[in-house]
């Protein structure tokens, strides 16, 4: 008899299911998982990029009272990033096997995707239960144009984290990260000058070196739409300095009790290949990410510590230094007058 209603009326029985849910959600037993629920996030940590994200999610992850989804930036929210428009050098470093990847009864972790459909969103939420608050992770929401207006949408109690890093270190480690990766083998500036020239930019399609780290725009969209009580800017000098004590206020931010600072491996480790050109090619042919999946993980591990070597990298140097901050200066100047964070030891005289 219900399959019958359901054919003539399908969308009156979904109204009535999610108003039953509804009515439920505030006594629902901690015990009982998310699968029959739609997911609702209650923070988000956005950025910025090469800023200490994964070791605070990982922190976070570990935390009893937090949940995250085992894709750590599924980057849901950034509707404006189009997958069909990404680079094939991006492409081939991303995970971009959803059907696959959901098919599996057990969802495996992934460090990055772009999820676009809803039912994918509450299969990655699935199995918190009801006493954990939820979080998400994606770098990708703080440039985005679109996600703050997105994320206040879905949650609009939702609280924000961000992690600001001084833009210049936070460029040369992004650079860094482009040349271990195959997605450059040009200098420092030279690749700036490159990306700044790029005919066509965005995420996942040019590097946004100096894009990702002109934060003040990107901070205003979100303070346009969510009170200062919801937001929480950690600095990355503070986070390096006094971990414990970050963490520790980021639980009172969060409004869950404070544990000590969990233990975490070194994660986004530099590194160079020891052959580049060679890395470079088999990164933009697509046969690195083809022949990673031949080999188990502790081969992959071993094989890594041949390919890649951590001696005699590329360092900033003070014409450098004076190069990108010419480019950030006034950025900076803006960023530091809306959060009221002291920026001093960013700037230059």
């Amino acid at each position: 008899m219900r399959g019958k209603i359901q054919k003539l009326f399908p969308y009156r029985i979904q109204l009535v299911e999610k108003a039953l849910i509804r009515r439920r959600s505030p006594n629902l037993d901690p015990r009982i998982k998310l699968t029959q629920r739609k997911f609702h996030i209650d923070f988000f940590l956005v950025g910025a990029a090469k800023s200490g994200t994964t070791a605070v999610s990982e922190w976070l992850a570990a935390h009893p009272s937090v949940y995250l989804a085992p894709i750590k930036e599924t980057n849901y929210f950034s509707t404006d990033i189009e997958v069909n428009d990404f680079s094939p050098e991006y492409v081939q470093n991303t995970f971009l096997d959803l059907d696959n990847y959901f098919a599996r009864e057990e969802l495996p972790q992934v460090h990055i995707s772009f999820i676009r459909r809803e039912e994918h969103m509450n299969r990655l939420y699935r199995d918190a239960t009801s006493g954990a608050i939820l979080g998400e992770c994606s770098t990708s929401h703080l440039y985005s144009l679109a996600a703050a207006r997105n994320i206040h949408a879905h949650n609009d109690q939702a609280k924000i984290v961000i992690i600001l890093r001084n833009p210049i270190d936070r460029a040369f480690s992004h650079y860094l990260m482009a040349r271990k990766y195959g997605f450059t083998a040009l200098e420092f500036r030279e690749a700036i000058r490159k990306d700044l020239q790029a005919k066509k930019k965005g995420w996942g399609i040019s590097e946004l070196y100096v894009d990702l780290g002109m934060y003040s725009r990107q901070i205003q969209r979100y303070q346009e739409l969510f009170p200062p009580g919801h937001m929480h800017i950690i600095k990355y000098d503070e986070l390096l300095q006094s971990p414990e004590r970050t963490f520790q206020t980021l639980c009172l931010f969060l409004g869950i009790p404070a544990i000590p600072l969990p233990k975490t491996k070194k994660a986004n480790s530099a590194g160079l290949a020891r052959m580049e050109h060679l890395n470079l090619w088999l990164t933009r042919s697509g046969l690195k990410k083809g022949m990673s999946g031949l080999f188990p993980s502790k081969m992959k591990e071993s094989l890594k510590k041949f390919y890649y070597t951590d001696v005699n990298l590329p360092s900033l140097t003070e014409e450098d230094r004076r190069f990108m901050y010419d480019i950030f200066k006034d950025d900076i100047e803006r960023t530091a007058r809306i959060t009221g964070l002291d920026l001093n030891s960013w700037m230059i005289d």
